[in-house]
């Protein structure tokens, strides 16, 4: 008994976790942490809280890419990642995840061999080499866009202006009253107003009452009316 409380403090002393079998034994360290869900005592809080944490906490850990460390939080993460800002690392091409040492980095694109990244979005099958190019691909998959002209729906907006089948002479022009220049948006004819025939004293046109306050817009006006 004598040698098993001696070996008992010991352990304590050092903060390491042990089983509890014997009644008298533990009596001597009730008075320190228990963990309640395994039958270890540990002489700190923090000593109890780590063991806790590594042995029972099923919560998913956020892994930093650069060494072994784990976090809960993304903000301790984060945190964390910047003590690596100057250290040199070697990135993975194909999916973007960080080495500290090239030869690390070589065993795991060899783990790349044959390996494809394919878009998540459902519906969507496409495969991808880089995992940089599935992810650009994966932000704008299923998104779609209605031209403003007919019912037909485009990944990107600027895809329609091949594919619609409305001609340029068929879609609305704003053209504007005071010197005839046309525009596909009014918002583009307004601003042409604003800045081209409001308090124009500038440039005035000899023929008609016309007058513009830059001369790039007086000799458009006097070519296509004059």
């Amino acid at each position: 008994m004598v040698n098993q409380l001696y070996i008992l403090q010991e352990h304590i002393e050092i903060g390491v976790g042990f089983k509890v079998e014997d009644v008298e034994v533990k009596n001597v360290i009730e008075s320190h942490h228990p963990c309640q869900l395994c039958d270890k005592y540990y002489k700190s809080r923090k000593a109890l809280q780590l063991h806790v944490r590594l042995k029972h906490d099923v919560t998913p850990y956020l892994a930093c890419d650069f060494c072994p460390m784990k976090f809960k939080r993304n903000g301790d993460l984060k945190r964390h990642v910047l003590t690596h800002a100057e250290i040199e690392m070697f990135t993975c091409a194909l999916c973007g995840k960080n080495f500290k040492h090239r030869a690390s980095l070589k065993v795991h694109e060899d783990s790349h061999a044959g390996k494809t990244f394919t878009c998540e979005n459902p519906g969507c099958e496409k495969v991808f080499k880089f995992k940089s190019n599935m992810k650009r691909h994966q932000n704008s998959c299923g998104k779609k866009y209605q031209c403003q002209y007919c019912s037909l729906l485009f990944t990107y907006l600027w895809s329609h202006e091949k594919i619609c089948p409305m001609n340029q002479s068929e879609k609305e022009v704003f053209t504007c009253d005071m010197c005839g220049a046309d525009f596909k948006v009014k918002r583009y004819m307004t601003e042409h107003i604003k800045y081209s025939h409001t308090n124009t004293d500038r440039y005035k046109c000899q023929t008609c009452p016309m007058t513009f306050s830059h001369r790039k817009a007086f000799i458009k006006h006097r070519e296509n009316c004059h």
